[in-house]
């Protein structure tokens, strides 16, 4: 049991999906797959989800929509309220004959779909593994209020990669004030690097990682905070674990872990469980943990965009709109060539 509610147009993602969820020890609250989808649709399915109250955050895979004007206005409403991932396939021309192939999905309306993706709030994600590791952080991290994070290390080139990934998501890495930094001064070991990122060096303990910790959840310059965690054999790792946990507890402001270890050993499988049962998103690679938090973050700036109010026109003349098409529908035609467009744009 879990809080991540998953709908899939086509049957096999979506046991490939739940796979996914289950290698990860990630609970699941509802699934649905619609298929060809002759009565219930994917919008209705959402519709449900949005208003499910133990859902935290929706999964979808689709292959195209056949009404999607409806997708649209229930995406809309429930992207106000929790995050929708979604993986529309058919990207490529082969992709989208594939697609037409399986489901009879419109092959070709990829732009389309991105296009609405972007209208309404949904995250989209063209590979199925960075969108259930999205979730997972979703499902147990508070929503960033900004795109500054703060970087924690016991190790150099993991911190590294993830800095650069964080910033192709358009994250930034600020100075620490330098209250933040005389606090790390007093409890952080001489070797440590006490600029953002905090490099607490291989021999920090727990106490070392709860004072770095402390320091990016008090600083009004971290909105979230980024951590490499590798397992050193001369530490104790499950001090540390424990720390992370404690802090993510409180919910401040979201985090999370790049935890690299040797599962084979024992004594690691006990620190990974630490974190998995305090439900701390942890990550194998450094560039999978800060892509998950980029996707916080971008919700977190969808759910403060400022979208607009759409604008109506005076003088039009209206009569001049409907003739034309209807003149486009006596000719059997759903479409309007660029020529009509233009003259109701002009009217």
């Amino acid at each position: 049991p879990g809080s991540i509610s998953v709908v899939a147009l086509s049957g096999g993602v979506g046991a490939l999906i739940m796979q996914v969820l289950d290698d990860l020890d990630i609970g699941q609250r509802l699934y649905a797959s619609n298929g060809n989808a002759c009565d219930v649709s994917i919008p209705e399915i959402i519709r449900y989800y949005g208003e499910d109250e133990k859902t935290k955050a929706i999964i979808l895979y689709t292959e195209g929509f056949d009404k999607p004007r409806e997708f649209l206005e229930v995406a809309r409403e429930v992207t106000a309220k929790k995050p929708i991932l979604a993986m529309k396939a058919g990207r490529t021309e082969e992709g989208a004959k594939a697609a037409s192939s399986h489901t009879g999905s419109l092959a070709g309306v990829d732009i389309a779909t991105e296009l609405i993706f972007e209208k309404i709030g949904v995250l989209p994600f063209h590979d199925e593994g960075e969108m259930v590791r999205a979730a997972m952080a979703f499902s147990s991290q508070p929503i960033p209020t900004g795109n500054r994070v703060g970087i924690i290390t016991n190790t150099g080139g993991p911190a590294v990669i993830a800095t650069d990934v964080l910033i192709d998501f358009n994250l930034e890495v600020p100075k620490l004030g330098e209250a933040s930094i005389a606090r790390l001064r007093d409890t952080q070991f001489p070797q440590a690097a006490l600029e953002n990122p905090i490099d607490v060096v291989a021999t920090a303990g727990g106490p070392q990682f709860r004072a770095a910790l402390d320091v990016m959840l008090d600083d009004e310059q971290i909105d979230c905070i980024y951590i490499n965690f590798v397992t050193a054999p001369f530490t104790d790792t499950d001090a540390v674990a424990r720390e992370i946990v404690a802090v993510s507890r409180q919910r401040r402001k979201p985090l999370v872990c790049n935890f690299m270890t040797n599962l084979k050993l024992e004594r690691y499988q006990k620190t990974m469980a630490i974190l998995k049962e305090g439900e701390v998103p942890y990550y194998a690679n450094p560039g999978d943990a800060a892509r998950a938090l980029g996707a916080l973050v971008e919700y977190g700036r969808i759910l403060k965009r400022n979208i607009g109010q759409p604008q109506t026109f005076s003088g039009i003349d209206a009569n001049q709109a409907r003739a034309i098409l209807e003149q486009a529908r006596q000719a059997g035609r759903e479409v309007l060539s660029a020529y009509e467009v233009y003259r109701i744009c002009l009217l």
